[in-house]
């Protein structure tokens, strides 16, 4: 109100009385001093008052049908009383111009406001939706509209603050490498080092989904390699991995293709020639070995092997000889080979009659079956030998499956395996999304509970292709 004043101060000057009323004669401005047009004041006029000393003149507002009303006193002068009603309609037809202009722009700023609140409820109708939820139509733009929404959203939001362990906004911006975060299959943003790879905002494909964004930049599906233009306009070639999954959250990696190849092609000609160094280690020691046994058979037949400097001797060379033979490559037994050929299993699950059931039909199909009843145990095992097959129960008390399987892919990735371990998860809940949440955990395939031996055996055949015919 006083902005409005001091615009109509500054307008139609500091001479007289102006107020504003509305299509009814009420005063919108003076609460204190009631002002009554004349009952036949049309949209605008004029009126002498008070032995023609003093004018009432007033106009309408085209986009409000408010009117300003103005009081001036006139000096006693006949010329200026006669061109004072064109003076004074001049001077209000300017100011009904002039508030025609502010109440539009006024007006303007409400439709963008108002247009922005309706922005806001759908965003968090959207939110009710994937939640499973009916959201109220965002049309309705009043505040119990809100909080009817932040009513519905509140429990679940306090399930996922109590669930967040850690800020994932935070952790994707500290990433060196690029990464973009997305929730429920869409794009939250990408880190500054993508941001700034690409010259885009960070925010800039917030409300895309992923698949959006990696279909015009998919080059092999199966391998998740994409390719890339930079703010430069050189192209290069990526591989998308999941860093971390947090609740609804998922923090995506892409690890540059050539760098992937050139550190692979490294790893490959170090073990090429780590093996080329062995076999002609082996081929020293054996051919030093044949050396050892020619000389302990020479020995032998000398007269003077009963002498204590020839037996002391001869001892000596029959422990190099047996050290020999420790270090000397064998080719391997049938026996040996056999067991080596054996599928290694893993059963992780902390029921004793779900592993002892798993345990039991996996034996008879020939396999080498371990059991933990932990993450913490299951990982501890990864650190010394490798699987090829491990059933993972999604529900365990202190380490769950879906992180265990995390931390499995990353000791895997660490300790640089020849090959990496099929990860199936026993779950009770098979659904749509459960799937689609365990591949992002790393994990390649899911088993109903409660499930029968045959699944067991279906499941080992689908990814091993090894059956026992005693199983059938």
């Amino acid at each position: 109100m006083a902005q409005l004043q001091q615009l109509i101060r500054d307008e139609a000057g500091s001479a007289g009385e102006h107020w504003l009323v509305d299509a009814e004669g009420r005063s919108l401005m003076r609460d204190e001093a009631t002002r009554i047009l004349p009952d036949a004041a049309g949209r605008y006029g004029m009126q002498w008052l008070e032995g023609r000393d003093q004018a009432l003149l007033w106009d309408t507002l085209p986009s409000t049908g408010w009117r300003l009303v103005s009081r001036l006193r006139l000096p006693d002068d006949s010329a200026w009383q006669k061109a004072l009603p064109w003076l004074s309609i001049g001077l209000i037809m300017g100011n009904v111009l002039i508030f025609a202009g502010f109440v539009m722009v006024l007006y303007w700023r409400m439709q963008r406001e108002e247009e922005g609140w309706q922005a806001a409820l759908a965003g968090l109708g959207g939110w009710l939706t994937r939640l499973g939820e009916t959201p109220p139509s965002h049309e309705d733009t009043s505040y119990t509209t809100l909080e009817t929404m932040l009513a519905r959203l509140e429990p679940h939001l306090r399930e996922r603050a109590s669930s967040d362990d850690w800020d994932m906004v935070s952790w994707s911006g500290r990433l060196q490498l690029p990464a973009l975060l997305t929730e429920g299959g869409m794009l939250v943003g990408l880190n500054p080092t993508l941001a700034g790879l690409m010259g885009e905002r960070p925010d800039a494909f917030r409300g895309t989904t992923l698949s959006a964004w990696l279909a015009p930049r998919l080059v092999d599906d199966q391998h998740r390699r994409i390719r890339l233009t930079d703010a430069r306009g050189d192209t290069r070639e990526y591989r998308l991995e999941c860093l971390t999954v947090q609740g609804e959250h998922t923090v995506w990696g892409l690890f540059d293709q050539a760098d992937i190849d050139d550190t692979l092609h490294q790893l490959r000609v170090a073990r090429d020639q780590a093996r080329e160094d062995a076999r002609l280690k082996s081929g020293y020691l054996d051919h030093l070995r044949q050396e050892l046994e020619s000389v302990l058979t020479d020995m032998a037949a000398r007269d003077d092997q009963d002498s204590p400097g020839t037996a002391a001797l001869r001892k000596r060379l029959d422990d190099a000889l047996m050290l020999l033979e420790t270090l000397t490559e064998r080719p391997k037994g049938p026996e040996a080979a056999a067991q080596e050929s054996r599928p290694r299993v893993l059963v992780v699950d902390d029921g004793p009659v779900n592993t002892l059931l798993a345990c039991s039909v996996l034996e008879r199909l020939g396999c080498q079956v371990e059991t933990a009843t932990s993450g913490e145990e299951a990982l501890a095992l990864a650190e010394h030998r490798s699987f090829d097959l491990v059933f993972m129960d999604i529900y365990m008390p202190s380490l769950d499956g879906m992180e265990t399987s995390r931390r499995w892919r990353r000791l895997e990735r660490r300790l640089a395996r020849g090959h990496a371990s099929v990860l199936v998860a026993l779950t009770a809940n098979v659904t749509e999304a459960g799937r689609e949440a365990f591949l992002q955990a790393g994990m390649d395939d899911c088993l109903a509970k409660p499930y029968r031996p045959g699944d067991l055996v279906a499941m080992v055949r689908r990814w091993l292709g090894t059956a026992n015919p005693s199983d059938e």
